[in-house]
């Protein structure tokens, strides 16, 4: 028996038991396949971009306002809310251009079925799916990600087989923050205003071959230029060494130029060096509008341009070694413009498609075009290419999601109160009456609302690549220490500590003058008053601590006066353990400020003075003569093993840098708002205020040894090139 369900012809049979579950088989096979893969493994993330110039890497996830999506970051201990409208966009590895190939998220938005097409509505979202039914006015879609969708076909803009849409690699929504922009350029309710001449570099990262769909408006006198490349003043792109006419010379560093130039009632394509061009002009009788399609085909050298999708010029010239640009650069030398539309799409170099259907027109599968939009069931869906129903493109104003199959929503994100397998789901509602519900792990990017502006000057919470301006604030976690308040969270987060997370403070200006300090071997350094040395400890009262006493071969130095930098030359003897002194070596050098040298062994150190055994004969030096006091390392042989050592993993929470250069590595670290208190191997209870602290690593650090004094055996053969023994070998 036959049944007729829409457009589609569909065989209905009543099988047997067997017959039954063979067919439940079949039906469930593709099914299965082409199930979205996001919930069968976990999501990549995303790399979130925000107005003040801030970058984080998370996995996304629904928040309970509206307007705000959330983010789930290894820098935080709970997951936190971000408002849209400090976001400029949040993109998956594969659309970032700063990661290596292996590290890309593998491209999903190709495995469509023969059958698939993609639904453009008139507010620039995008559905992709299987059309099960068209009654009348309403078009049903079977869409992986959103579940099934109904649209009214006065929503339409267009219906095309995913196969012949090209991908998106860039829209107008997501322009504005990616170009660098004089101040005569600006943002205004989703279009670029640019009311005095000027240029801007559009940082696209654009693929060798690539569609461009540019409207423009111009109140006055056209002179308008959109360049292949970096030609903005600032810039020393592919224009520093373009030499047109004169010469017919050509160096190897001159490359070819591309552009496209529109003056008043001409276009022009532009492909030239120094020694020739291919250059097309056309008329253009509509000198207030230029809007049009160019095909850019960079290893071939083509530069096609389409009107309706009709070429109407084009500019051939191929390179021995062809240029690859990554950026468009747009320029105006007339009136004011109104930049209406600027998208980047990909191209294979062949499809000769347009790369959008603007009229009312249907295309069969054999090529025939039926020059109206066909109503439901006048023709069988399996033979329809594409339809274009000539309603307005209007891109309304919203955040944008882009999922995995290339499916695009845009609207408000609203609060939804819906389960799905514990966790939310993203609810974006649209200008046409549409809602949708998003999985967050099927998003690929996101576009938010908000406007570059200059990065911030305040703290930042960094961990490799990623960066978070704000302020360091008391947590009222169990997890964290300290909390992290930014303008662009809706709500201060803990900060989850690592060994690569720490919290950069806006550099104040040092003071010049010498403060004496004690330097431990770890490399950890405290300023402060070394009151006393004796057999085997320091008396020293510190900045940032309580009078303490410290084992002496925790030390690496004394610093009493500052010191004139040493010649290593000059280290040669006094870093030498001849063979008498193997077993009773000298185990301090003092250093006077003017650079002068004695080593012995240190039997202690006053406030007037110290006493130091130099070849069997106490000697007391006064003070004020020491500029510093190093402890020499015997030489290192398989028996020996380091005085001192530290297990970071287990004792160390933060690691704190001050201005006057202090290092201290502290356990049980807590923070009041005001200071940073924790405790420290050597220096006992530690408190620093924190307008004193420069860097707050919030983890383990490795030890960042200070100098080390090695004593060398005299005795151990040396080549006549090896360089001199210094303080640091």
């Amino acid at each position: 028996m036959m049944k007729a369900i829409g457009k589609r012809t569909i065989s209905v049979f009543y099988p047997s038991l067997h017959q039954a579950w063979c067919c439940l088989i079949l039906v469930l096979i593709p099914v299965l396949i082409h199930l979205p893969t996001a919930s069968c493994q976990d999501a990549s993330p995303l790399t979130f971009r925000f107005a003040d110039g801030s970058e984080l890497r998370g996995h996304l996830s629904a928040a309970n306002s509206e307007q705000s999506i959330a983010i789930k970051s290894d820098l935080f201990t709970d997951a936190g809310e971000i408002p849209l409208r400090h976001l400029l966009e949040a993109t998956t590895l594969s659309e970032a251009s700063d990661v290596s190939e292996e590290n890309r998220r593998p491209d999903t938005s190709e495995r469509f079925t023969d059958e698939q097409f993609a639904a453009r509505l008139i507010d620039d979202s995008q559905i992709v799916g299987d059309v099960v039914s068209w009654e009348g006015d309403r078009i049903q879609i079977a869409s992986p990600t959103l579940g099934t969708v109904s649209i009214a076909t006065d929503q339409l803009f267009s219906l095309r087989r995913i196969d012949d849409v090209p991908a998106r690699v860039a829209s107008l929504v997501s322009l504005p923050h990616r170009f660098q922009r004089p101040r005569t350029w600006r943002s205004d309710n989703g279009e670029v205003i640019a009311d005095q001449p000027g240029a801007m570099v559009g940082r696209l990262d654009l693929p060798d071959r690539f569609r461009l769909l540019v409207e423009i408006q111009c109140d006055g006198n056209s002179n308008v230029q959109i360049t292949l490349g970096d030609r903005a003043e600032a810039g020393v792109g592919q224009g520093s060494r373009v030499r047109r006419g004169g010469s017919v010379s050509r160096s190897p560093e001159e490359q070819l130029v591309t552009d496209v130039e529109w003056y008043g009632d001409s276009l022009s394509l532009v492909r030239a060096n120094a020694s020739v061009a291919d250059v097309a002009v056309v008329p253009w009788q509509d000198t207030r509008t230029l809007k049009i399609e160019l095909r850019i085909d960079q290893p071939a050298g083509r530069l096609v341009a389409l009107v309706k999708g009709e070429e109407v010029a084009r500019a051939e010239l191929t390179d021995s070694v062809p240029s690859i640009r990554r950026q468009l650069t747009l320029t105006n030398r007339g009136d004011s413009i109104r930049l209406r539309r600027l998208e980047v799409f990909q191209w294979d170099g062949q499809s000769d498609l347009p790369a959008e259907i603007a009229t009312a027109a249907t295309t069969l599968t054999d090529g025939t075009t039926i020059d109206h939009v066909i109503a439901a069931g006048e023709i069988n869906l399996e033979r329809v290419r594409s339809v274009g129903f000539a309603t307005p493109l209007s891109p309304s104003p919203g955040c944008e999601f882009t999922l995995d199959d290339r499916t695009r929503v845009r609207g408000i994100v609203t609060v939804n109160q819906d389960f799905d397998n514990g966790e939310k789901t993203i609810q974006v509602r649209s200008a046409t009456g549409q809602t949708y519900r998003v999985d967050p792990q099927s998003v690929r990017q996101v576009i938010g609302l908000g406007t570059s502006q200059p990065s911030s000057n305040a703290s930042r919470l960094r961990n490799r690549d990623q960066r978070l301006f704000g302020t360091p604030v008391r947590s009222g976690s169990d997890t964290a220490f300290v909390a992290w308040s930014s303008p662009m969270l809706a709500e201060p987060l803990g900060v989850a500590a690592n060994s690569l997370t720490r919290i950069a403070f806006p550099m104040t200006n040092p003071s010049g003058t010498f403060q004496p300090s004690l330097r431990l071997h770890d490399g950890d350094r405290m300023q402060g008053e070394t009151v006393a040395v004796e057999a085997s400890s320091v008396a020293f009262q510190g900045k940032y601590c309580a009078a303490c006493s410290i084992e002496e071969s925790a030390i690496r130095a004394i610093e009493l006066q500052s010191i004139t930098d040493l010649d290593p030359a000059a280290l040669r003897y006094p870093l030498s353990l001849p063979r008498m002194k193997k077993s009773t070596p000298p185990t301090h050098l003092l250093i006077a400020p003017n650079g002068d040298l004695l080593r012995g062994r240190l039997e202690s150190l006053g406030r007037a003075a110290a006493t130091i055994e130099v070849r069997q004969i106490q000697r007391t030096i006064p003070r004020d003569a020491i500029g510093q006091i190093i402890r020499l390392d015997a030489p290192v042989t398989d028996a020996t093993k380091p005085r001192f050592e530290r297990d970071f993993e287990s004792l160390i929470d933060a690691v704190i840098v001050t201005g006057d250069q202090s290092r201290l590595s502290l356990r049980n670290v807590s923070f009041d708002g005001v200071t940073l208190t924790g405790d420290h191997d050597s220096f006992g209870r530690c408190t620093t205020p924190i307008e004193q602290v420069t860097e707050l690593w919030l983890g383990p650090q490795p030890s960042d040894a200070s100098q080390s004094w090695k004593l060398i055996d005299v005795k151990t053969p040396r080549s006549y090139d090896e360089p001199e023994p210094s303080p640091s070998e």
